[in-house]
């Protein structure tokens, strides 16, 4: 999304305001001239209540169906930072009003939801883009132009790891250990890494 449509900003919602929608998806569009995130849902008061000092503009729900119910024909695209276990239903929502739909990983929490999120987005004619941050990060970026190069030889094999002294927590104000809980995260840690290790 780097052009205006048609000369104007582009009108977001954000679903999500914990850590990774607060500390990395506002501060983007932040840095952006051609996006207007007007309003944001998230299921926990004491978030809803941060959004203000953020994003004074935008309009707080308490929850994905509100804020589609009532921005239905304002908006462009909508955003999901949610935990997994409510990606698919929400962007099937969105893709219903026809918006386009950027979302954090994993799209899905099972091959059959994501393949029919693939569909319905077809159908629609929308765009439906899952967050892949570490494909386009620096280190990344490097070793990519590395093996491309053939300066290695043919790359038969790699390992990838992540090192962490905890694991990742959410925001204090609602549930920090959701990644832990199975009905929320959809799995462990392949679940949680494995989209940006693949």
């Amino acid at each position: 999304m780097t052009k205006k449509a048609h000369g104007r900003r582009l009108q977001g919602a954000l679903v999500g305001y914990g850590f990774i929608g607060a500390q990395g998806h506002v501060p983007a569009y932040a840095k952006r001239d051609d996006v207007d995130i007007v309003a944001v849902a998230d299921i926990c008061e004491p978030r809803r209540a941060l959004v203000s000092q953020a994003l004074p503009q935008a309009r707080v729900y308490t929850s994905a169906e509100s804020l589609l119910d009532s921005e239905r024909g304002r908006l462009d695209f909508i955003d999901i930072a949610t935990p997994p276990c409510d990606h698919a239903a929400i962007a099937h929502a969105a893709l219903d009003l026809g918006l386009h739909v950027l979302c954090e990983k994993p799209l899905a929490t099972s091959l059959a939801d994501a393949a029919g999120l693939l569909e319905h987005a077809q159908r629609q004619k929308r765009v439906l883009f899952p967050c892949h941050n570490y494909k386009h990060a620096p280190v990344v970026t490097a070793v990519t132009d590395i093996i491309n190069s053939g300066r290695i030889g043919d790359v038969r094999s790699i390992t990838l790891e992540t090192f962490r002294n905890t694991h990742a927590k959410g925001v204090p104000e609602w549930n920090t250990h959701w990644r832990r809980q199975l009905g929320l995260s959809g799995g462990g840690i392949a679940m949680d890494h494995g989209s940006h290790t693949f």
